[in-house]
């Protein structure tokens, strides 16, 4: 996924659990992208806990694709969830659309 993000113009901070994703300085950082599933914890507790230090969009993704699932990932902070296999084109739209939305609405208008 990283490659492929890359491949279509994102600069990509990976990171491969938990414990990586915590240490990572959000400051660059403009979306989340993670799997719900993690080596060592889920993604529902790194985005609660990510969006507490910065509010920026976070997109989940998971073989677990129930209503219930897809529910947790929201009420935990991820404001889309896709399931997996993950259709590359839709998460670069769906990507492309929270950024630019996020984009609108922090945007200062200048007199």
């Amino acid at each position: 996924m990283q490659e492929m993000l890359e491949r279509n113009g994102y600069g990509v901070v990976s990171a491969d659990s938990v414990g990586s994703a915590v240490s990572v300085d959000l400051e660059g950082v403009d979306a989340i992208v993670s799997d719900i599933r993690l080596p060592d914890g889920l993604g529902t507790d790194l985005v609660r806990q990510l969006k507490r230090e910065r509010d920026v969009p976070a997109i989940a993704f998971s073989g677990l694709a129930s209503s219930s699932d897809v529910e947790r990932a929201k009420q935990a902070g991820f404001d889309l969830f896709l399931s997996k296999p993950v259709d590359f084109t839709r998460l670069l739209t769906e990507l492309a659309t929270l950024l630019e939305t996020r984009t609108a609405r922090t945007a200062v208008p200048t007199p």
